[in-house]
């Protein structure tokens, strides 16, 4: 398994973070970062000399749809995460058809965390669960 971050901006850090902790291989593509240049991928249609198996998307928003239909274009066909907003205009809602294709959502945004820390003592807090379902 070996996975390619599309954007290491802030979320994308996130993710390394997490696949360097679970051991997973990644390597990035970001035009605008070039910290990591030995996990560096230089242009995105070259992931298959690289056996990537998963993608993630979390690139600047304008750039989501670019990278997912250059990926599909130059021929991957693993599951790629998308994080939200997955995509920016109608006509780009296409990807929500490909069954590989997931969209994250970070709670924080959620409206429902808003409330509940308006309405709730931290320290009473033991832990929180959340169940998406759709």
């Amino acid at each position: 398994m070996k996975f390619l971050i599309c954007g290491l901006g802030h979320m994308g850090k996130i993710h390394k973070k997490y696949l360097e902790n679970l051991n997973v291989e990644w390597m990035y593509y970001d035009p605008y970062y070039t910290e990591h240049k030995e996990h560096q991928l230089s242009h995105l249609e070259k992931h298959a000399d690289f056996n990537i198996t998963h993608v993630i998307i979390s690139s600047i928003e304008e750039k989501h749809y670019e990278n997912y239909t250059t990926l599909r274009t130059s021929g991957f066909t693993g599951p790629i995460l998308l994080e939200k907003p997955a995509v920016l205009f109608e006509n780009q809602f296409k990807v929500f058809d490909d069954k590989k294709v997931s969209v994250g959502l970070v709670e924080r945004h959620n409206p429902v965390i808003d409330i509940l820390k308006k309405n709730i003592v931290p320290s009473d807090v033991i832990s929180v669960d959340f169940t998406r379902c759709s």
